[in-house]
């Protein structure tokens, strides 16, 4: 066997026996799956892959893993007097140093393997949709190995361990990021080109398949600096006494032009970079609809992500904005230029934004004059940017959404938890203009009406009402009406003759639950509409069944009544759309008619899309594009490698309690009982 193995076999099974192992051990996996737990709440409804919130979770905490595992590997032997020892014998300064290394390096590598483990195994018996991250666990490996020297160069610098770790600690964490602190605050001309914190963006890019070969060299040349650095350290530990002082002064001086080495080659990797994009399996794609956007359009736009670097929602929008930036590149089209903006250090930029128009906590895309802003408590997805990105590149369309008014319906110009704001703002990306319609004005449906859209009426409408609705029905209209409750309200007495009629009281019992009162809605049918959203789910507060009328059984040709249900629960419909003369116009050059019902008045009001834990959003938007004309592949739907999980809250609650409690908690005893074995037998 050889030195360098012994002394690494030696290091671990010392290592086994300290408490304080398995306390660092413990604490490192409990707050890793903390980091993933909360990072997976605030990325869902993103372009996030689990692969790449795991990596993001471990990068920060790994750095005071490795300073505490490797702050007594060196310093221990000295206080304990063994160093003499180790001195004395015929072994190589270099296999001591290589044995410690390795050994810091194995247990650091076996944490971060049983951090994946125990979440993987989670995953799996719950049914997440977890890949191996092989790039991403590369590059937290390529991480730990540089911490790793790190602290084992501290501990043989120092004596005492406490003060190895808090030096390891200052060179990794402290000392990093708190550069980076100063840069994004006081360099105006650098921090804008930059996201978010450079050690935590590397582990990310390698996770999603951006390796860049400045950053491998980089740190391969710190680990080998660092493990240079302790060898000359364990040298002037035999160098003792006044004869030996030239000796310790060119075993300083070989570490100060090691230093100066080391920087300029880095310098020069840098320089000449070279970022791979490699295939693998957690890499983003993006959807046809978005890739469709970047090829066609031509010329160079600018994104401004306005927004706190401090916010919780920048990390997986910078991820995504790169993403999209590598796309256009690939694509040949649209050219991308991304600027980040700090509103509360980048003052003149910050200025030239709001003076667009722009708002703080956003994304701002802009091409000339042109305009369009996307706020992050909309959400900040593939597709709310490539809406944006179409908005100043294209021509908008000339369609309407008319909402009905003096009902008490919702307003789409009404900006609180009850009104539409939102959802109109959508519309509006995606080329409509929203405009009132009173039907009791006595005037017509206007030509340019996409679709009337009645959003939750509380009150009857007059047969009047009822009758211009339905004589723009049977020219070929489109309606889609959000049902406030069971009763006579809103359009609701005209939708048995298009195959729809009300449950009064609808069996939900045993439905699944996010807060306990609402229902989660995750059964689709098989329509163009609610086919793309299997998978994810839907969130009703208040819901109203629906079920098939009599005009479905009734009628033949191109007066056919179809009813198709397009999502329910507990075997009932909840939303649901009737069609009449479908596949007739081709042949008759006639409009089919199309009404679609949505049993929850509050499906997509401001304060039900503030939480964008469900797919309310795109479900809303397949049903208007569906109605306003778009057959074949719904022009809104989901975007593709969106994080939707379908658990309700007391499967959240027993997912988090097992991976921050349960799975620490009994790695940790086991380490603790093996640690207490091996102190017995010895």
């Amino acid at each position: 066997m050889s030195p360098a193995r012994t002394v690494m076999l030696r290091t671990i099974g010392m290592a086994r026996n300290y408490y304080a192992t398995a306390l660092a051990m413990g604490a490192f996996w409990a707050i890793s799956a903390m980091l993933f737990c909360a990072n997976v709440e605030i990325g869902e409804g993103g372009t996030l892959s689990l692969g790449e919130i795991w990596t993001m979770s471990l990068s920060p905490v790994l750095p005071a893993l490795a300073a505490i595992l490797s702050m007594d590997v060196w310093s221990d032997e000295r206080l304990s007097g063994r160093m003499d020892m180790l001195l004395t014998l015929p072994v190589r300064e270099f296999d001591l140093v290589l044995g410690k290394y390795l050994g810091v390096m194995a247990l650091v590598c076996g944490a971060v393997v049983t951090s994946w483990l125990s979440i993987w195994g989670v995953a799996s018996f719950v049914g997440l949709p977890l890949k191996f991250p092989l790039l991403g666990m590369m590059g937290l490996l390529l991480q730990g190995a540089l911490w790793s020297a790190v602290g084992t160069m501290m501990s043989a610098r120092f004596r005492h361990a406490a003060a190895a770790a808090m030096a390891a600690l200052m060179v990794t964490v402290i000392i990093p990021r708190s550069l980076w602190f100063a840069m994004i605050r006081w360099l105006p001309e650098e921090r804008m080109p930059y996201g978010m914190m450079p050690l935590d963006a590397h582990v990310l890019d390698m996770a999603s398949g951006v390796v860049s070969t400045g950053m491998l060299l980089g740190y391969g040349i710190l680990t080998v600096l660092a493990l240079l650095i302790t060898l000359k350290y364990v040298e002037m530990m035999r160098l003792e006494g006044y004869a030996a002082r030239i000796s310790r002064r060119s075993a300083r001086f070989v570490i100060l032009l090691s230093l100066v080495v080391a920087a300029l080659t880095i310098t020069l990797a840098m320089r000449m970079d070279m970022t791979l994009e490699l295939p693998v399996s957690e890499a983003r794609e993006f959807s046809a609809r978005t890739q469709s956007i970047l090829t066609g359009a031509e010329g160079e736009i600018e994104i401004n992500a306005f927004v706190s670097r401090g916010d919780k929602r920048f990390k997986p929008m910078v991820q995504m904005l790169r993403a999209l930036k590598r796309e256009a590149e690939l694509s040949g089209g649209l050219a991308i230029r991304l600027k980040f903006v700090d509103p509360k250090w980048d003052l003149g930029e910050a200025e030239r934004l709001v003076r667009m128009g722009a708002a703080e906590n956003s994304i701002v895309v802009r091409r000339g004059r042109r305009v369009a802003s996307v706020p992050l408590e909309t959400g900040t997805g593939e597709r709310d940017v490539a809406s944006a990105i179409l908005q100043v590149v294209a021509p908008t369309q000339r369609k309407s959404v008319y909402w009905t008014t003096g009902h008490g319906e919702a307003a789409f110009g009404q900006y609180d938890a009850w009104g539409m704001s939102d959802i109109a703002r959508e519309l509006m990306r995606d080329g409509y203009i929203n405009k009132p319609l009173s039907l009791d004005a006595g005037e017509g449906i206007p030509d340019d009406c996409a679709l009337i859209l009645v959003a939750g009426a509380k009150t009857e409408f007059s047969r009047s009402e009822l009758a211009r609705i339905e004589a723009y029905l049977l020219g070929g209209g489109r309606l889609l009406t959000l049902l406030e409750n069971a009763d006579n309200s809103g359009v609701n007495p005209i939708l048995p003759q298009w195959g729809m009629k009300i449950v009064s009281t609808p069996k939900l019992v045993g439905a699944r639950t996010l807060s306990g009162s609402d229902v989660i809605v995750d059964d689709f049918g098989e329509h163009a509409i609610s086919g793309p959203l299997k998978g994810t789910q839907l969130v009703f507060d208040r819901p109203v069944a629906i079920a098939p009328s009599a005009a479905t059984v009734s009628g033949s040709g191109a007066d056919k009544v179809e009813y198709s249900m397009l999502a329910g629960a507990q075997g009932q419909a909840l939303a649901a759309i009737g069609e009449r003369g479908v596949g007739a116009g081709s042949d008759l050059a006639l409009r089919p008619t199309r009404v679609a019902a949505v049993g929850d008045a509050l499906f997509v009001m401001n304060g039900q899309l503030a939480a964008r834990q469900n797919a309310n959003r795109d479900f809303f938007l397949n049903v208007v594009a569906y109605l306003s004309g778009v057959d074949a592949v719904v022009m809104s739907g989901t975007e593709e490698g969106v994080l939707t999980l379908k658990y309700d809250r007391n499967e959240r609650i027993g997912i988090v309690l097992a991976l921050v409690g349960g799975i620490p908690f009994a790695l940790f005893m086991l380490m603790v009982l093996n640690a207490v074995r091996r102190r017995h037998r010895t």
